[in-house]
């Protein structure tokens, strides 16, 4: 394990400075990150030769930043100095950080760390956002910060994860708990309103909601929509239809474009017979160009859930005469056709026009926001 740090000062090319100790060569690196100077900080401290707990701390808050941006993977970050130099850096943060709680298992700074590591991802990916990396981080979070060193943050953590694999009962005590140490961190009262509305407890999911959009400041506009969406599925089901429209309405109007908010709008309008429908989902399917399979694995769960199958192939009609020069959207409005289609011989018929028409089915591994989409393309596909 003592490699994984060893590795943090031997990976990286620097000037050595041999007039100045660790501890000196620390000191600098702190008071540029005061200066925002980030990147001419990490150099220094590549300088470092002996891995301190504080070393790694100050490390882990370099690439931690929220002006060092990263990929997807984790793997590289951008490290900024303010207005000046910046560059990209090779630097395996989870691994990192592991090793230094291994070093140092008593230090709860580097617990604390790793979840603001595990959040970071969390808040990125948000949307996309796979099952399996949700798994993963509960896993670790649950084996590591929560075994020495619960906080707020860990606690959220688990509570999310539990909440979007499905499993908003267990989620209930870890976000409560994040709440009585962090009463302001709003996220976690949202998500205690996520788990509630999931459990059906829409007067207590609505309560927590309020409570959320309060804790959210006017500026974080894409926040208070999430809030407002949730509020109105809780209206909806205490039966209220005026208030839930509205807040949907809001939801949308604070944040344009936003798969949720169009999805639950959706939602909302073929429950309700709403004329809107059409309307709606050329919305939510138009968002992504009308050809991603995972958005109309969506809408066939929608009329499905409401009995109303019948619409959605007129509309698929409608669409496919009107995008007569895009055999891509008419490949994936005809792969509708084929799953709802009430006979097998009428589906593989659709299906074999879709298949000619260029139909893609790769690419559609199981996400937070859609984690069906594979298997009703898998169990549409043996049909053939």
């Amino acid at each position: 394990m003592k490699k994984i740090i060893t590795a943090f000062s031997l990976a990286f090319i620097g000037i050595s400075s041999f007039a100045q100790t660790d501890a000196q060569k620390l000191d600098s690196a702190k008071k540029l990150i005061g200066k925002e100077q980030l990147f001419s900080a990490y150099k220094i401290i590549t300088t470092i030769e002996k891995p301190s707990a504080e070393l790694i701390h100050v490390a882990a808050g370099i690439i931690l930043d929220p002006s060092s941006e990263t990929n997807k993977y984790f793997a590289k970050f951008a490290v900024h100095d303010k207005g000046g130099q910046h560059d990209i850096v090779d630097f395996p943060l989870e691994d990192f950080l592991l090793g230094g709680i291994k070093l140092y298992p008593n230090d709860c700074r580097l617990y604390n760390d790793l979840s603001l590591a595990y959040n970071k991802f969390i808040y990125q990916e948000d949307l996309y956002t796979t099952l399996e990396s949700l798994a993963s981080i509960e896993k670790a979070v649950l084996q590591t910060s929560q075994s020495k060193c619960p906080d707020y943050l860990s606690n959220y953590l688990v509570g999310y994860c539990r909440n979007y694999l499905g499993r908003a009962d267990s989620a209930l005590p870890y976000l409560q708990r994040s709440i009585a140490l962090n009463k302001n961190f709003a996220p976690a009262v949202f998500e205690l309103a996520n788990a509630n509305l999931r459990l059906k407890n829409f007067q207590a999911a609505l309560s927590y909601a309020k409570q959320a959009y309060a804790l959210f400041p006017e500026n974080k506009r894409t926040d208070r929509s999430r809030v407002a969406e949730l509020m109105g599925s809780a209206y909806e089901g205490l039966n209220d239809n005026n208030n839930a429209l509205t807040h949907y309405l809001m939801a949308d109007s604070l944040t344009r474009y936003d798969f949720f908010h169009q999805k639950a709008l959706l939602d909302f309008y073929v429950k309700t017979g709403n004329p809107k429908a059409p309307d709606a989902l050329d919305a939510f399917l138009g968002a992504v160009g009308r050809t991603n399979l995972h958005y109309y694995a969506d809408a066939i769960q929608i009329y499905r859930k409401y009995n109303h199958t019948v619409d959605l192939a007129e509309y698929c009609d409608k669409r496919i005469e009107q995008f007569s020069n895009r055999p891509e959207v008419q490949a994936a409005l005809y792969f509708t056709k084929a799953v709802i289609s009430p006979g097998i011989s009428t589906s593989k018929q659709h299906l074999t026009k879709a298949k000619a028409l260029g139909l893609k089915t790769e690419g559609y591994e199981p996400k937070r926001n859609h984690p069906d989409t594979r298997k009703m393309i898998d169990d549409a596909l043996n049909l053939q």
